[in-house]
C-alpha cells in the first residue's frame, strides 16, 4: 500500500510516501473480507468523499455499467461504534446484504468519528488504479 495518504498536487494524486508492503491494514483487512463474498478481489484502495466527488463517481459508474453500493454507517451497531478493527465485518456484510454483492464501487457514510469514503475494488491492482486515475482526471476537469 501507499505509505500515508494520497492527495492533489497540480491537480493531479500524489502519494505522499512510498509504496511498501504492510502499511495499509485498514485495506488489507477490506479486500480479505471482501473475498468472503468474491473471491477475484485481490485489489483495493480508498479516497475522500464528498457531495461532488460523489455525483461524479456515481455518473462514471453509470457510464461504465459499474455497480454501486453504498454502506450506511448511522446504522452500525452501538457495539462496534469505537471498536478498534471491528466494524469491517459489519460493513461488508451491510454491503453485501444491501447491493446483492461487493459492488466494485462503493461508499461509507459518516459515521461516530468516522470520516465518509469511498472505495474501488477489483481482480487486479492495475484495474483499480485505471478507474481511480479515471475517476481522478474527470474530477481535475
Amino acid at each position: 500500500g501507499v505509505d500515508g495518504r494520497m492527495t492533489v498536487v497540480g491537480g493531479m494524486p500524489k502519494a505522499s510516501g512510498p509504496i511498501r508492503a504492510g502499511v495499509s491494514d485498514h485495506m488489507a483487512r477490506l479486500v480479505t473480507e471482501t473475498r468472503r463474498h468474491d473471491a477475484s478481489i485481490r485489489a483495493g484502495l480508498n479516497f475522500r468523499w464528498n457531495e461532488s466527488i460523489s455525483k461524479y463517481v456515481q455518473d462514471y459508474c453509470a457510464t461504465k455499467g459499474l455497480a454501486f453500493g453504498s454502506i450506511d454507517r448511522t446504522v452500525e451497531p452501538k457495539e462496534l461504534i469505537g471498536k478498534d478493527k471491528g466494524s469491517i465485518p459489519w460493513k461488508v456484510e451491510y454491503l453485501v446484504t444491501t447491493s446483492g454483492r461487493v459492488p466494485p464501487v462503493f461508499y461509507e457514510s459518516r459515521g461516530w468519528g468516522k470520516e465518509p469514503l469511498f472505495f474501488l475494488v477489483g481482480p487486479d491492482p492495475a484495474g483499480v488504479a485505471t478507474h481511480a486515475i479515471e475517476i481522478a482526471k474527470g474530477l481535475a476537469q
